[in-house]
């Protein structure tokens, strides 16, 4: 294990200084060795961009320090530690390593996540919000830009009439609960 000095950043820097930020869910992760250290690809699947100007695909990779590499293993400490199925917002710069992936702005401060305490709220070492909306309304207060959705999550309602005497198409009301995963152009 490495441990190395820890600074937090003030967010209104971190918000003006990220070429991306967006929110989603980590979907697979895997190792590499790149210059003599162990590195994570963290594969996420974004629900939604809230600042880029970047043409991002429905995921992205961020590439975190440390890791396992068959019987290999590297960890640090201060670092942000991505797990599989980890949900949050992402403060994105470009990858050092490569020039398809994203690397967070100092590291553990650039990776907001839901408390597993406060339920609702989120946090990083450089601060915390009462929930997530919040977080999403000061990140556009500092760049006036609208959030995009990726992907739906949560219901969807639908309707469709099946009134025979109806003279308009047919109608059925039901919804899709959980965690579904419907494009916002269907």
């Amino acid at each position: 294990m490495v441990s190395a000095q820890h600074f937090a950043l003030k967010f209104g820097d971190m918000v003006k200084s990220a070429e991306a930020i967006v929110e989603g869910k980590v979907i697979s992760k895997s190792s590499f060795e790149y210059d003599g250290k162990i590195y994570t690809q963290n594969e996420v699947k974004i629900y939604s961009i809230l600042k880029s100007n970047l043409d991002l695909e429905t995921s992205i990779s961020i590439i975190t320090i440390g890791g396992r590499l068959g019987d290999k293993s590297e960890g640090y400490s201060h670092v942000a530690h991505l797990h599989l199925e980890a949900e949050g917002v992402f403060l994105l710069k470009q990858s050092t390593i490569n020039d398809v992936s994203y690397q967070l702005i100092g590291e553990m401060n650039g990776y907001y996540k839901e408390s597993n305490r406060d339920k609702g709220r989120y946090f990083s070492f450089a601060g915390y919000f009462e929930n997530l909306e919040e977080l999403k309304n000061e990140i556009f207060n500092l760049t006036q830009i609208s959030e995009r959705r990726i992907v739906q999550r949560g219901c969807l309602n639908i309707s469709v009439n099946l009134d025979p005497n109806s003279s308009s198409s047919n109608e059925l009301g039901f919804m899709l609960l959980g965690n579904s995963e419907i494009p916002s152009t269907y």
